[in-house]
């Protein structure tokens, strides 16, 4: 280990921290020392926990690779985390603990699907989804028919396939409301119906009714689009868009459409809804009301696809 001391010392990058007690650390000076350590000896299996979220995006990725190196060597990785996309582009099976019971087992992708189904659930859904799992567990074939309401979906038109009445938000934060307020947030199919199952390729609509309660020089509507660990992926205003003031005086209402493709790859999603603007003798811009996280959405799978990440770019290869 002595000869490795300058690797895991460059490796950590906490500086002269490194010669000074351990009890003088952060919590995230800490875990980078203690994953350049467990590392740096080649292990032939590694348990990592949710260590990997400290630091900026240079050390977050400088671990992964270190993770990904001791995989190709034929290590085993015990990856234990809640960050569902990462458990799926990392690890080759999953296991869905819940109250100390391993309810279900089994390829990645198809086990947090059923992870953010059992999290996005209310309390009486969630218990009939914990039982299929377990149902699933003790028979596979039995019960497979039930557990397919992951991401993987029939092609028929049953109403289950387009809205699942078990995904609700238990994180919505809603800022402002003395300004304006913001009603009916729904998601909207071609063909009109109300939705928060997505197919990626097609086409959608949020709509939202506004009530204006101030006025306003200039106003604007939007809507942004995070993961569930908070990335921000999409957004877009009216202002943007339209490219043209706006103004709307107190006790207006309006209707509010955007119309997008969706290119998201399965997983869960939630939408932020945000309105605001120029006020009289204001060049800054006032919150009218935002609700954070108004609805979450689930993008399904049709077929299986072979594209990783969080968005379908539409890659062509050609070989020459």
């Amino acid at each position: 280990m002595d000869e490795r001391f300058e690797a895991i010392a460059a490796f950590a990058a906490i500086g002269d921290f490194v010669e000074r007690p351990v009890k003088t650390y952060s919590s995230g000076m800490f875990v980078r020392l203690a994953f350049a350590v467990s590392t740096a000896v080649e292990p032939d299996i590694l348990v990592v926990d949710e260590a990997l979220s400290v630091g900026d995006e240079a050390f977050q990725r400088k671990c992964f690779a270190r993770i990904e190196a001791i995989k190709d060597r034929g290590g085993t990785i015990l990856f234990v985390s809640h960050g569902a996309q990462t458990i799926v582009q990392l690890c080759d099976r999953a296991i869905l603990m819940d109250a100390g019971e391993n309810i279900l087992e089994g390829e990645p992708k198809r086990v947090v699907g059923q992870y953010q189904r059992l999290v996005n659930a209310s309390a009486e859904a969630a218990a009939a989804i914990r039982a299929e799992m377990i149902d699933y567990q003790a028979d596979p074939a039995v019960a497979d028919t039930k557990l397919s309401l992951d991401f993987e979906r029939a092609e028929n038109d049953s109403p289950a396939d387009f809205f699942d009445s078990s995904l609700q938000t238990e994180s919505r934060i809603d800022v402002g409301t003395e300004l304006a307020k913001i009603k009916n947030v729904i998601i909207k199919s071609m063909d009109g119906r109300i939705v928060n199952q997505l197919k990626c390729g097609k086409k959608y609509f949020i709509f939202y009714d506004v009530d204006i309660i101030s006025d306003f020089s200039d106003f604007s509507f939007g809507y942004s689009i995070k993961t569930v660990d908070g990335y921000h992926i999409a957004g877009c205003s009216s202002r943007d868009l339209i490219g043209k003031k706006m103004a709307y005086c107190a006790g207006d209402k309006a209707n509010v459409q955007f119309e997008f493709i969706c290119r998201l790859l399965p997983n869960i999603y939630f939408l932020t809804i945000g309105v605001g603007g120029r006020q009289e003798n204001n060049d800054n811009d006032v919150v009218g009301h935002r609700i954070l996280d108004a609805l979450p959405f689930r993008v399904i799978e049709e077929g299986q696809t072979r594209i990783n990440g969080i968005v379908d770019m539409e890659p062509i290869c050609r070989i020459i």
